[in-house]
């Protein structure tokens, strides 16, 4: 079953069970990471992460539930909480979701990393550090690449779609001189 039917799926299950509205997001990301541990290039990864998360409204009385986990079973068991919460929930009359807007696609970032100058650049990070900055102990380095889709569609009518690819780094050091500690300035090796 492809993203968007488990969406669909989802908020007509939500709805033939009673519920006034409903929505539903679903987001897969997918990140390559290459890590530094004392001083030196240690672990290149890749994980994935899902994220499926439903809402209902049903009689002013709201619920809300999310699982890693996107399986039929899964997805079943996540629509009977989602339902559960709503029916034990207080009743408040604010409880809404969007109204129905045009569909649309937003990008941001790029596509997919290039991995080969990310271990590049962490090298060059490395030798710059060990060159300009030999009291400086380099505990931790990570360098990683993400990417992440999300659909977002409720009862209304909404219907979107979010892609992101983005960089993110990170550096834990230590760094003392004659028992103090020397500011360190990180060099841009872009």
């Amino acid at each position: 079953m492809g993203n968007k039917e488990i969406i669909k799926n989802g908020i007509k299950t939500l709805l033939d069970t009673g519920a006034d509205k409903a929505q539903c997001l679903l987001s897969k990301t997918k990140k390559y990471e290459l890590n530094v541990e004392n001083g030196k290039l240690s672990l290149l990864r890749t994980t994935s992460n899902n994220n499926l998360n439903f809402k209902t409204i049903k009689g002013s009385k709201q619920g809300i539930s999310r699982s890693n986990k996107i399986d039929k079973e899964s997805i079943n068991n996540l629509i009977k909480e989602v339902i559960e919460i709503a029916e034990a929930s207080e009743i408040d009359s604010a409880y809404d979701i969007s109204e129905k807007q045009e569909s649309e696609i937003f990008t941001r970032g790029i596509e997919k990393p290039d991995l080969n100058k990310m271990y590049d650049r962490l090298n060059d990070f490395l030798k710059v550090i060990n060159e300009k900055y030999p009291d400086t102990i380099l505990e931790s380095a990570i360098l990683d690449f993400t990417r992440s889709e999300a659909l977002f569609m409720n009862s209304n009518g909404i219907d979107f779609t979010i892609t992101k690819g983005f960089y993110n780094f990170g550096v834990m050091f230590t760094s003392k001189k004659e028992k103090k500690c020397p500011p360190l300035i990180i060099p841009d090796i872009r």
